[in-house]
């Protein structure tokens, strides 16, 4: 057939030519397409955990003495004001866990506001250095996990033993070392404790 054109091998070329690039131009536009497909919708797992990331860190930060973020949906701190726990409960918090004991100085009828304001109450009472256990940390850490997937407010009187709580807890069940878990509660508000923290880790 090709000796029968003179002009036969050229245009056969320019055919075969022109097949090639349409070849290119149809696998280019198959690849854009998956491509735009993965970054629109395609990908549903990342676009739904991008999701959540963006609401969890929308969590509202109220301004209680040595207010801390130490986790998602976490706020701890000192003793909050009823005004404060109002503040709380607008901006979408369901849990109070509260680590005051009932008669110290300064506790106040806690319970019964947090109840006015439909949110959850947790007293999980920790009378200061006799009050540092594996028991209560476990407790809070239990408190706060099956709390959290609404914002959750921990205090104390001041911050102080929810950072100790942190500490242990991150010693011996997130198998830090002293120092890491020292790190961790004051992250989390540690200060004048930090001693018996310290010698507790050290001796258990």
């Amino acid at each position: 057939m090709i000796c029968c054109y003179p002009d036969g091998p050229i245009k056969l070329k320019l055919l075969w030519i022109s097949a090639k690039m349409n070849q290119k131009i149809l696998y280019t536009a198959i690849l854009g397409a998956t491509i735009l497909s993965g970054c629109t919708g395609g990908n549903s797992a990342t676009n739904t955990q991008i999701e959540q990331t963006t609401q969890l860190t929308q969590m509202k930060m109220i301004n209680i003495p040595n207010a801390k973020n130490p986790l998602t949906n976490v706020l701890t701190g000192g003793q909050p004001t009823p005004e404060q726990l109002e503040q709380a409960q607008a901006a979408g918090y369901k849990t109070v866990i509260n680590l005051r004991t009932i008669n110290e100085p300064g506790a106040w009828n806690e319970a019964s506001k947090v109840a006015e304001l439909g949110m959850h109450y947790i007293n999980i009472p920790v009378a200061g250095k006799s009050g540092l256990s594996k028991e209560n940390a476990n407790a809070l850490m239990n408190a706060i996990q099956e709390h959290a997937e609404h914002p959750v407010m921990v205090h104390c009187g001041s911050g102080n033993r929810i950072g100790a709580l942190f500490a242990i807890d991150a010693k011996f069940n997130k198998k830090q070392t002293t120092e890491e878990a020292i790190k961790t509660g004051i992250n989390s508000g540690l200060t004048s404790l930090r001693p018996a923290v310290e010698e507790y880790l050290e001796s258990n």
